[in-house]
């Protein structure tokens, strides 16, 4: 099973640290972190478009401190983008989708776990998931499911046995 992907989502989660980069990250934040008023900046644009300015913090200052090379573009959690404008299930097209009862059945979660290559279709190659040499599923986690999705992969089985009935009636 493949995942096609356009590379103007650039995963958040998706960096690997060395010791030199972490030292580069430490250092650059403690810099900027009194000098920074990207929240401020961002109420005011907020109503003319999208702004989120800690989605790619991490990954920014690495590419400036010239440290790109040490950067994993690929992301061990599993996302479906909404390219198109908001929708009549989700308010704001530019978060990725939440998965709701509905959808997120255990077939779904099985189409998951068997994409083993994803396909970045701006840039027409294919790039097949794998830990050194071996081949291996591309993803290990799942985003964005509501509290119904989450209710039925957990009384599902999908996660293994679990009593959704103590989430329901905590005890005393």
């Amino acid at each position: 099973m493949k995942m096609v992907k356009s590379t103007s989502f650039w995963d958040t989660e998706s960096f690997v640290k060395s010791s030199q980069s972490s030292s580069t990250v430490l250092h650059l934040f403690s810099y900027y972190r009194n000098r920074h008023h990207d929240n401020e900046y961002c109420l005011k644009l907020q109503k003319q478009h999208n702004c989120i300015p800690d989605e790619h913090y991490v990954q920014t200052l690495l590419a400036m401190s010239e440290l790109e090379g040490e950067l994993e573009r690929r992301t061990l959690t599993y996302s479906l983008w909404n390219n198109s404008a908001a929708t009549k299930t989700e308010s704001k097209g530019w978060h990725p989708m939440t998965f709701n009862h509905a959808n997120a059945a255990p077939k779904k979660i099985k189409e998951i776990k068997d994409v083993n290559h994803v396909y970045y279709e701006t840039e027409y190659r294919t790039e097949w998931c794998r830990v050194n040499s071996t081949y291996v599923p591309c993803f290990l986690f799942a985003r964005k499911f509501s509290p119904g999705a989450a209710m039925r992969l957990l009384s599902g089985g999908v996660v293994g046995q679990f009593d959704t009935s103590a989430l329901l009636n905590p005890p005393p």
